[in-house]
């Protein structure tokens, strides 16, 4: 037994922070009263509402601790034991409760009970037990007061009954002297994993991806007792999320947080990404050749590619595959002979398979010179020089 002790405020707070991709599903709740006509218990007790001029009428208010900011207060008692309105994590926890004076006469010398049971480690057994005496509630028709009980140590998960009476035997509505609250103790980890994956693969090459990545990540909290559902996932059951921007080794993280505050042990892991063409620097000039015997002509190309880095080059003779080789830079010449209408196609490819195309048709020199100790013909190209086409796409020849 104890004194009533003076009011004191609580503070309670619940902090996590996220970083990276983090999932947080949530169970929702629904409550329906109904008051029917022949219910007599809940008519007379609402007569009784509006009937006296003055009456006695002391309740217990409201539970301010154990509480959870996470999860309000959800009645529903139609299993065995009931479920939880109210999770937490094992620890020790105030007890806490407001007593009000509903009735018009002041209250002296009251005695509130709290009671713990046990439904999980004792089979339902009391477990806790303080009382507080000499509770005065001097001020009527609404008049409060917070008692503190002795702490309580949630030590094991599991289901517990929190029970409180404010006995007074002239109440004329006894049925608010009492009230009760189910608490679901959740020590255990909740889990996630990636529902989906769009696409499953690499849809490049060389393991790269070269779209978007669609991925649909879900999370389950598991059951505190048996038939007794843990605390939630914080926030919804599964969420979706695109990765859409280049990278080597993008790294992934995502993990899952329930309504207590347990966190699962977080998954990693890092997905390579280039939907970015390459591009591509074209130089070409006659090496060698006269206007009898035709033209060597030399194609220089230059590929770049700031994620996957460049594969390799090709090149073509009027859409026949000529020669292909390795990039960055790569060189390929023919012998041109006057009158031909020729096309001629270079392709530079990046690891991913990303590809930029340059087309040139029908080349013609616009300045020649002879090298007398020599009588060989240089003579260079406009770069731009009737180019086609200037186009990059992905994947595939043009």
């Amino acid at each position: 037994m104890k004194k009533n002790m003076l009011s004191k405020t609580l503070v309670m707070s619940i902090i996590v922070l996220f970083v990276g991709i983090c999932i947080q599903p949530t169970f929702a709740f629904n409550t329906n009263i109904s008051l029917n006509e022949n219910n007599t218990s809940d008519n007379d007790f609402f007569n009784k509402l509006i009937m006296p001029d003055s009456f006695h009428d002391v309740a217990i208010k409201n539970i301010t601790s154990p509480s959870n900011p996470r999860n309000g207060f959800v009645k529903s008692k139609t299993f065995s034991p009931p479920l939880p309105e109210l999770y937490i994590q094992p620890g020790t926890e105030n007890i806490d409760v407001i007593v009000e004076n509903n009735g018009t006469f002041p209250e002296f010398n009251l005695t509130c009970t709290a009671q713990i049971w046990d439904y999980e480690e004792h089979n339902g057994s009391l477990v806790y037990e303080d009382i507080i005496t000499d509770i005065d509630l001097e001020e009527p028709l609404g008049g409060t007061e917070l008692l503190n009980f002795d702490d309580f140590t949630f030590a094991w998960e599991g289901v517990y009954r929190l029970y409180l009476d404010l006995p007074l035997e002239i109440d004329d509505f006894p049925e608010n002297n009492h009230e009760e609250l189910i608490i679901g103790v959740d020590d255990g980890e909740p889990y996630s994993w990636i529902e989906e994956m769009d696409p499953p693969e690499p849809d490049g090459e060389n393991g790269w991806y070269v779209s978007d990545i669609k991925i649909t990540i879900c999370a389950e909290d598991p059951e505190i007792a048996p038939g007794i559902p843990g605390s939630g996932i914080h926030g919804e059951d599964c969420i979706t999320i695109i990765i859409d921007k280049d990278g080597d080794d993008v790294p992934v993280e995502y993990w899952a947080v329930d309504n207590v505050g347990n966190e699962e042990t977080h998954h990693h892991f890092t997905v390579d990404m280039d939907q970015t063409p390459p591009t591509i620097d074209l130089t070409y000039e006659i090496v060698s050749g006269n206007p009898i015997q035709g033209w060597v002509l030399e194609f220089t190309a230059t590929g770049s590619d700031v994620t996957s880095g460049i594969d390799h080059i090709e090149f073509y003779l009027n859409d026949v595959l000529q020669d292909t080789g390795p990039g960055p830079t790569y060189s390929w010449s023919f012998k041109y002979h006057g009158g031909m209408n020729i096309e001629i196609k270079i392709i530079v490819y990046d690891k991913a398979g990303n590809n930029a195309t340059k087309i040139i048709e029908n080349p013609k020199p616009t300045s020649y010179n002879y090298n007398n100790q020599n009588s060989l013909l240089k003579s260079q190209f406009h770069l731009m020089t009737n180019i086609k086409n200037n186009k990059s796409s992905q994947r595939g020849y043009e």
